[in-house]
């Protein structure tokens, strides 16, 4: 009786198992895809550097401790995002000089993480991947002696490669158009963004990694079109991220900090017995979704009772990967309960651009001397639930005071050696008195400065303008950063002065352009009515990527076609060059011995080069079908004669 009681209970417990099972693990696949994980990010000292091109959307300042590594699960499968693509080349992660050399392992606890037990790796090699397995080999050897079988596949596109043969995917960054303007993600097809897909959906696991922008070698949008077809939280920027203060080597070698409390961080920490990894030209991701940015300029006034200090608020709706047109409310505070008025307090702002609302501040007619009112103006999409925030100052003084204000835009540019770099430098009078200032620029490399205007009279509370240009020397070593300082200072009251600073930054060598064109075969020839075919090969010889354009004439005005008529190349070290065809027809009615000569011109940015061959009209050959006929009826002939030599 007992046993048959154990039987039912049995019975009834498998039952409610196998009716919870399903909803346990829906419950956690839910779970997993809802959470992104920050696995690495930059210590308390590194911040955002924009370096080249399109500025990111969202700027890290010290203390910001921005995300490097962002992990997601997907379905049965999971996705990791890393702005580490330039640490895995040979002598980066592994120089000797770098204290923790641990790139191998950060990637085998992704691995695992992803797919436990994972073994088979591609290293996709495809769509102008630079970052392969030859440049990459130490990493590739490293981790093939933690037991994994790289596979390195060029194969294009990935709907011909057979996913379902390995574990993981790893997309060393694809570059695929301008770098400088984050890359062009219409290059990487749909379908191949769909087959990843189901991938990672079936069980596989996805590395897809960035770099930071220098050179202009930050192809984030391509990157985020696989991202966001995962629902992914955060996207690549296209920056750098530096630290000036820590690093282990230079500027772009920072260190950053692995989470231990996360499945990969664990595994790491286990493995290396530290939290820390050596980077080397990084790039940050940042919060993916609508956003929402706010200033206040300018941020103090000093104005005297019964007066209206007016401030210029600008909203801004940055461009994020999956931004969309947002109307925000305004809404403003203080701390002194002073009268505060909004020229609108609802805006309408399209992704990538700004709009500006008017505030003004009534300072009251009895307000004491020196009170401070701390204002606060947030904007807030009740849309997306985006939000941000923004303080101002207004200051009530019964007496004259001086005081002003300096700022420079950009904070830090780059260009190659010999080339003027321009920055607006913005001075604003934020006493309660008209003043005359002086601008003088001094700097620490000693290169050539000047300031246009070099005085600015300006009223009170009033904001004008100056432009610094710093001459990067034509001999200026690469990556020098040359510190500037801007000083304006009052002529009648030298006391009264403020400073602001900016970087001038020399990137590589003065850059050369160039390209060289060919065709074969120089000289051919074919009957009237008939076409010939070409070989065009163009090569970018010079130092830098363009963009290039493709004319050909011929002397005869004969019939051309071109396979391909403009296309963009990478620089010299990073190009194979490109391949087109030229089909010429020779017109019916041509002579023989006709002859036109063809042109080709390729045309760069304020560069061409150009070559020429031959096509000639010769006369038309003796039909194949004659000659078969000729010899049918010469055998016919002998074999009569042989038999009439017989017969007799």
């Amino acid at each position: 009786m007992n046993i048959e009681r154990f039987k039912v209970a049995l019975l009834l417990i498998l039952v409610i198992a196998s009716l919870l099972a399903p909803i346990l693990t829906l419950t956690n696949i839910a779970e997993a895809q809802a959470t992104d994980t920050i696995i690495l990010r930059g210590k308390s000292s590194t911040h955002t550097e924009d370096q080249t091109g399109d500025p990111p959307w969202l700027w890290y300042e010290k203390g910001d401790l921005p995300p490097i590594m962002v992990a997601r699960r997907f379905s049965s499968g999971a996705v990791v995002a890393a702005g580490i693509v330039c640490t895995c080349r040979n002598g980066r992660w592994n120089d000797a000089s770098n204290p923790y050399p641990h790139l191998d392992d950060l990637l085998d606890a992704s691995f695992q993480w992803m797919v436990p037990g994972a073994t088979s790796v591609i290293w996709y090699e495809g769509y102008e991947v630079f970052n392969d397995t030859i440049q990459c080999s130490d990493l590739v050897n490293a981790l093939k002696d933690l037991g994994y079988d790289i596979a390195p596949t060029p194969t294009e596109p990935i709907t011909d490669v057979n996913l379902n043969a390995f574990d993981i995917l790893v997309i060393p960054q694809f570059e695929l158009g301008d770098g400088y303007m984050g890359g062009n993600p219409d290059l990487f097809p749909d379908d191949d963004v769909q087959a990843i897909k189901t991938w990672v959906e079936g069980g596989g696991g996805l590395l897809v990694m960035e770099g930071g922008d220098y050179s202009a070698y930050n192809y984030y949008k391509v990157s985020n079109k696989i991202l966001e077809a995962f629902d992914f939280g955060f996207g690549f920027q296209h920056d750098g991220i530096i630290d000036n203060d820590n690093p282990w080597g230079r500027a772009y070698e920072p260190l950053a900090d692995v989470d231990g409390t996360t499945g990969i961080g664990a595994a790491y920490e286990s493995a290396t017995g530290t939290t820390l990894i050596g980077l080397y030209g990084i790039c940050s991701l940042a919060p993916a979704g609508p956003s929402i940015s706010v200033r206040v300029v300018p941020e103090y006034q000093a104005g005297a009772p019964s007066t209206t200090p007016g401030y210029t608020v600008v909203v801004e709706n940055p461009e994020t990967p999956t931004a969309e047109d947002l109307t925000c409310i305004l809404t403003v505070e203080d701390s002194a309960g002073w009268n505060l008025t909004l020229e609108s307090n609802t805006l309408t702002i399209p992704v990538g651009e700004n709009r500006t609302v008017t505030l003004g501040v009534v300072i009251p007619e009895n307000a004491e001397h020196c009170t401070r009112d701390n204002i606060l103006i947030t904007a807030t999409s009740p849309e997306t639930g985006a939000s941000d925030s923004a303080t101002c100052v207004a200051h009530a003084v019964t007496a004259a005071i001086q005081g002003i204000g300096v700022s420079v835009s950009p904070s830090e540019d780059n260009g190659s050696p010999g080339t003027v770099l321009d920055y607006t430098v913005t001075v604003t009078n934020t006493g309660t008195a008209d003043d005359n200032y002086n601008l003088t620029a001094s700097d620490n490399t000693s290169w050539s400065l000047s300031i246009a205007p070099s005085s600015l009279m300006l009223p009170a509370g009033a904001s004008d303008t100056a432009m610094l240009s710093v001459v990067i020397p034509i001999d200026a070593e690469n990556c020098t950063r040359d510190g500037i300082t801007v000083t304006a200072t009052s002529i009648e009251n030298s006391e009264v002065s403020d400073s602001a600073n900016c970087v001038a930054h020399a990137l590589g060598v003065a850059l050369e352009r160039g390209v060289k064109v060919s065709i074969s075969p120089t000289s051919e020839s074919r009957a009237p009515g008939e076409n010939l075919t070409y070989y065009i090969e163009v090569k970018n010889t010079g130092a830098s990527a363009d963009d290039y354009r493709l004319e050909v004439t011929n002397t005869k005005g004969w019939d051309l076609n071109l396979s391909v008529t403009s296309f963009w190349l990478n620089k010299a070290e990073r190009s194979w060059g490109k391949g087109i065809l030229l089909n010429i027809g020779i017109p019916g009615d041509a002579a023989e011995g006709d002859s036109s000569v063809i042109t080709v011109t390729v045309f760069g940015t304020g560069y061409e080069n150009h070559t020429t061959c031959t096509a000639t009209a010769k006369a038309a050959g003796v039909s194949k079908i004659y000659v078969v006929a000729a010899v049918v009826i010469i055998i016919a002939i002998a074999g009569l004669f042989y038999l009439v030599r017989r017969g007799t």
